[in-house]
Order: structure tokens, then sequence, then C-alpha cells
């Protein structure tokens, strides 16, 4: 996947996962991350996964979307505090 599709990957589901619409993607970057692999709030072993992490911000707010390379599925969402 590229950094354009990863973007357009974010912007389709960002309705999904809550982004405010006037907020606008102003980074992309490639990396490896760590997903927890078992239910949540319990201790899981955890996978590494290679995504795009898409940045949307609004001043000093913001949320990160991790797109898979792999499939395009948005398999993370951090938010500011």
């Amino acid at each position: 996947m590229t950094e354009q599709e990863a973007r357009r990957r974010a912007e389709e589901q960002r309705a999904a996962h809550r982004v405010p619409v006037g907020w606008r993607a102003t980074a992309a970057q490639q990396r490896w991350i760590e997903l927890p692999h078992g239910p949540p709030g319990e201790p899981a072993p955890v996978r590494d996964l290679l995504a795009w992490v898409v940045r949307f911000a609004e001043g000093i707010v913001w949320a990160e979307l991790a797109v898979s390379d792999a499939t395009g599925e948005v398999v993370r969402v951090e938010r500011s505090r």
C-alpha cells in the first residue's frame, strides 16, 4: 500500500472512528506497531503489524488511525488527551 492509498483509507473510515470532519490529515508514516492478541483489558501476547499511521489534527488535539498495510483496515485508534 502506498502513502496515498493509506491516507484515502483513513479518510474513508474516519467517521466510523469519530474523527471530526474539520480535522485534516497532517501526517502519514509507515511503521511497525504492536497489537494485543486477546480479549480487551486482559494481559495478552502482542503481534507486530506493518501499518500506516495517519494523524488527523485540529490545533493541539489529534487522532491517529493505524491502517494495516496488508488489508487497509483500521486496526488501532489513538487520541490526544
